[in-house]
């Protein structure tokens, strides 16, 4: 039987568990993250370069794009969790919501994810006219400066997948990008 992440949480959390969960790549065992709890709450989360419920929410990703395959390796460590490492609070059930809303988010975003080939070109007059954008919505705009295929804003950020879609299709709605076919 597979373990999987959903079934440690839940466990975790009815146990009241203070510690770490680990995550190990399962082809050669090296540490990409964990998951720390304090009394069976998730209390932070780091995945690479990424902290707190960034990284949990892409954590989330990772196995949702891999989902017919175990891509991690699990192991559990008790350990003192002291205050200053908390950067979230999330029980069992609020982590199954999370895992809900960012599945049913990557799903809507993997049907608007415009062809790796295409352009996107920055849309001038929203520069000066255009409503506000989020921190990752400026960092993609950044990137932006010249023409650019999506295949080589995906190698150029550091935005995971998810969080490139997103900007990408949110920035296409307020107008401040246009996606062009390469010429």
């Amino acid at each position: 039987m597979i373990t999987t992440l959903p079934m440690i949480i839940s466990e975790q959390s009815l146990l009241k568990f203070t510690g770490r969960v680990n995550l190990l790549s399962v082809s050669n065992s090296g540490h990409l993250g964990a998951i720390f709890f304090k009394q069976g709450i998730l209390v932070h989360a780091r995945y690479r370069e990424q902290f707190a419920i960034r990284a949990l929410e892409n954590i989330i990703t990772e196995i949702y794009k891999h989902h017919t395959e175990q891509i991690f390796k699990y192991v559990i460590e008790p350990e003192i969790i002291f205050e200053h490492e908390h950067s979230f609070s999330l029980d069992g059930d609020e982590f199954n919501q999370l895992l809900i809303k960012i599945h049913r988010e990557y799903d809507q975003l993997l049907k608007q994810r415009p062809s790796d080939s295409l352009q996107i070109k920055i849309n001038a007059t929203f520069l000066h006219q255009g409503e506000g954008i989020d921190t990752n919505e400026f960092d993609l705009l950044k990137l932006l400066s010249s023409q650019q295929s999506i295949a080589d804003l995906s190698a150029q950020t550091t935005l995971t997948e998810f969080e490139l879609l997103k900007s990408i299709i949110s920035l296409r709605k307020k107008g401040a990008i246009r996606v062009l076919a390469i010429s």
